[in-house]
């Protein structure tokens, strides 16, 4: 069984675009990610603003909204689901999130 979606809180995490050095943290190291295909800002951004074809899996997104990090891939990341964790903060066509926390859940409000 394949796994699509790891989610892991941000601290230990940086990303250096112009170097394209990442640090992740321990719990990520652990569970054998030791490289990605993408390191993906989406920070006020959509799905659609993304061009996927280009990327390998696994993704590691981040969003300077959030207090988690995600690992996914190539189908999960379009999904309602992966909206719901609100990564896509600007993705509110149908919904937006109210309360999100990466361990618990969430509240959403119905567009």
């Amino acid at each position: 069984m394949t796994n699509h979606l790891d989610l892991y809180p941000k601290n230990g995490f940086s990303y250096n675009p112009n170097t394209q050095i990442v640090e992740v943290p321990e719990e990520m190291i652990a569970k054998g990610y030791d490289s990605f295909g993408g390191v993906l800002d989406v920070t006020n951004k959509t799905p659609g603003q993304i061009d996927f074809t280009t990327i390998s899996d696994p993704y590691l997104v981040y969003s300077n909204n959030s207090n988690f990090l995600a690992v996914t891939d190539h189908l999960l990341i379009k999904s309602v689901f992966f909206r719901l964790l609100g990564l896509f903060n600007s993705d509110t066509k149908y919904f937006s999130s109210i309360y999100f926390d990466h361990q618990f859940g969430g509240i959403w409000l119905v567009n």
